[in-house]
């Protein structure tokens, strides 16, 4: 197979730190686009069962991540959009007493490896409490609960999502109108 054809190219921001505090704005698509979740039934969106455990899921995003709040969201038939805040976060220090710390002479001989350097291997995959880690939970959560439910191991998701950072209030208020109300575009919403 050609190799061009198996790699993919990262949509998200080379040096951006997606774990940092800020404002993301969140769209994951169903698996071929198919209308998992439900239907639009006189403008209105209809959730059906799966839809419903997608909606649960994402307002338990800050149970399992407590640094995020969650913002204007909506589940449609066949995709999610949401708006995700990830705050500062508290960082708690153990500072043990100086009799903790110093070592018995025993322990000090067979203790082996660094103590306070950093890894010398930087650690793979995103890091903790980061918009792919969380994005990742929410979608492993949804799957396994619809698969549970429906008796198989079939997929709900595409492979990746799409986030954009929100960078002002403006951005902001015009994602949250865009959530709330992009469903009355019948044309682009319609059941198929």
């Amino acid at each position: 197979m050609d190799k061009q054809l198996c790699s993919r190219k990262s949509i998200r921001l080379q040096e951006y730190d997606y774990a940092q505090p800020g404002v993301y704005f969140i769209t994951i698509s169903c698996y071929k686009t198919s209308n998992i979740f439900g239907a639009i039934v006189d403008e209105e969106v209809q959730l059906n069962d799966f839809g419903k455990m997608a909606q649960r899921s994402w307002q338990a995003i800050p149970e399992h991540f407590p640094a995020v709040s969650l913002d204007s969201f909506i589940v449609m038939p066949n995709h999610v959009h949401g708006i995700l805040h990830i705050n500062e976060r508290e960082v708690r220090v153990h500072m043990p007493s100086a009799a903790q710390d110093a070592p018995d002479q025993e322990a000090s001989q067979t203790r082996v490896g660094a103590r306070h350097a950093s890894p010398l291997h930087k650690p793979k995959g995103a890091p903790k409490g980061s918009i792919g880690v969380i994005i990742g939970s929410y979608k492993s959560s949804v799957t396994r609960a619809i698969n549970q439910l429906r008796g198989n191991a079939a997929p709900i998701w595409q492979r990746n999502y799409y986030e954009r950072v929100v960078r002002n209030e403006e951005e902001l208020n015009a994602l949250r109108n865009y959530v709330t109300y992009n469903f009355l575009k019948p044309l682009t919403y319609r059941n198929r």
